[in-house]
């Protein structure tokens, strides 16, 4: 160490003694990069700080819409199994209904006079004007099947006239009035 200070000289250095001035620099140097460091872990906070608020935003909006997905799927669950309710329901009633107008288009006149179509079996054969004389073209409307019979007394010879008899007795019996008789040949 030097000699000792005298407080004169003391107050000439501004307080500082001469030997401790490298000191205080590095000291200074040191002080000045840890504060940059420490600085620089401060931005890094910041920014990791906001993309952490960013992301957590982003994961309640995602889970917002994530859960009005579900509700909206369970809504559609819901809404669907209505309308397969309703469509088996409503289809329950066609078939119902396809058997009702079957069990009448067979005890109609049409049915009982003219018989029921041999090729499609669902439709009554209806009576239309003829292109032959002498005959009755009968027409089915649900297949488009057209079959000729005899009118009158020309249909009414031999065995003929027998089974004819059989099904205008048979239709009378259910109703049916016989103005114009016909059978199948």
């Amino acid at each position: 160490m030097d000699k000792p200070m005298t407080f004169i000289e003391w107050c000439s250095s501004n307080g500082k003694i001469p030997y401790s001035l490298g000191l205080e620099g590095a000291y200074e140097a040191g002080q000045q990069s840890m504060q940059a460091k420490v600085e620089g872990l401060q931005d890094d906070i910041s920014l990791i700080l906001a993309s952490h608020k960013r992301m957590s935003v982003g994961l309640l909006q995602q889970q917002k819409v994530i859960s009005e997905h579900e509700k909206r799927r369970l809504q559609l669950a819901t809404e669907k199994r209505v309308l397969i309710k309703e469509r088996d329901e409503l289809q329950k009633r066609v078939q119902f209904l396809e058997q009702e107008l079957g069990a009448w288009k067979g005890k109609s006149i049409a049915a009982m006079v003219n018989g029921m179509c041999k090729q499609c079996g669902k439709e009554p054969l209806q009576a239309i004007v003829s292109d032959k004389d002498g005959y009755a073209l009968l027409h089915c409307f649900g297949c488009g099947a057209n079959k000729y019979e005899l009118i009158g007394e020309q249909a009414l010879k031999g065995d003929q006239y027998d089974e004819h008899r059989k099904k205008a007795e048979e239709a009378t019996s259910k109703g049916a009035s016989l103005t114009n008789h016909r059978i199948e040949l």
